[in-house]
């Protein structure tokens, strides 16, 4: 029971009908009336008159009249509605002030150490232009850091195929919550990744938050870059480490690379119908003719191509079945005789030796 004798009345039934509009506008020209009255003023039962009337008394537009010794004589009379809502949305109002304050205040204090952040171990760690990251859980840390603090963009490229699931599962984490803040993100992948189920599930994800995916057919060096003022490359001989570049001259060099692959590399398709996978077998066996008149071996063509040495021996014995070729020198000959390097139109810009 509630304070005016009533049966308390659940959230869901707060409504107004037809019912007790009757009831309060009987109300509104009475001082005082009793339950019979109004059934009888509506046309309905006494029970439906009396559900009316506690719905009413809910929205504070009835009060039940007392007698001089404060008990209740089973009467009631109309309350204006702006009285009413003093009465009934003034908590409310006076709580949501209050909780706002309350946001106010917290946002301040948030706000206020947003420099003592950005002046911490990521940017201060050590003075010099390249500092190295020997272990993987400092890598971890530094990229966890390095993605909370990213304003406005991040430019990663993966070469290699796959990922291993572990580090995509790090990954989306760190870029879902970026991508969630409207940070602009960028990725190349080899034409190979297309084919890791677990890659092209990453992707789906972050392509749903707004990240734009890409691959190549050709070599890519591994990067990423954060507002193109933090660069995290892999250390050299240590497959575990990294190293974090502040220079922005070694920055510049690493963007500019990644810029100059990016407008001829295609859209990191998930769902790659037959004639896609065709033309990314052809776009990857035009790198592979450029390699192999380059005289490279089948390790560094392969790993300029993102795929096994045995997949890159397979695509070489193709091109020289087609071509008749009987060995490796006669095989660059006819590659040069039908001029199949001349279009080169969609194989994207030359990388770096360098940066790969």
């Amino acid at each position: 029971m509630g304070k005016s004798g009533l049966i308390d009345v659940e959230p869901a039934s707060l409504h107004l009908d037809d019912l007790a509009i009757c009831v309060y506008q009987y109300a509104a020209v009475r001082h005082r009336f009793h339950v019979a009255d109004v059934a009888g003023h509506c046309g309905v039962t006494d029970n439906a008159a009396q559900d009316a009337i506690r719905r009413l008394v809910t929205f504070r537009l009835l009060e039940p009249v007392q007698d001089d010794g404060g008990e209740p004589t089973g009467e009631y009379a109309a309350v204006p509605p702006g009285t009413a809502a003093v009465h009934l949305l003034g908590p409310g109002e006076r709580q949501m002030r209050n909780l706002q304050r309350e946001l106010e205040h917290k946002r301040v204090l948030l706000d206020s150490l947003v420099p003592v952040y950005e002046a911490s171990t990521v940017r201060r760690r050590l003075p010099g232009a390249v500092e190295p990251l020997t272990d993987v859980d400092t890598v971890r840390s530094v990229l966890i850091e390095l993605a909370a603090t990213c304003r406005y963009e991040v430019l990663t490229a993966h070469p290699g195929g796959g990922r291993d699931g572990e580090v995509l599962n790090e990954a989306a984490l760190r870029d879902h919550q970026m991508l969630r803040r409207g940070i602009r993100m960028r990725t190349l992948y080899q034409q190979s990744a297309r084919f890791h189920r677990a890659t092209a599930a990453y992707v789906e994800s972050v392509t749903a938050l707004g990240a734009q995916v890409r691959t190549v057919s050709g070599g890519l060096m591994r990067m990423i870059a954060f507002d193109r003022e933090h660069l995290i490359i892999p250390l050299r001989d240590r497959g575990d480490g990294a190293a974090l570049v502040r220079d922005a001259s070694c920055i510049d060099l690493a963007v500019t690379a990644f810029d100059l692959l990016w407008p001829a590399a295609r859209p990191f398709a998930v769902n790659s119908g037959r004639g896609e996978l065709r033309l990314l077998s052809d776009d990857t066996k035009k790198a592979l003719l450029r390699l192999l008149v380059g005289g490279a071996t089948d390790q560094a063509a392969a790993r300029r191509l993102g795929v096994s040495v045995r997949t890159c021996q397979r695509h070489i014995a193709e091109i020289m079945d087609r071509l008749d070729a009987r060995n490796r020198l006669q095989l660059g000959y006819l590659i040069q005789q039908h001029g199949l390097l001349e279009d080169t139109s969609d194989l994207g810009q030359p990388v770096p030796a360098a940066l790969t």
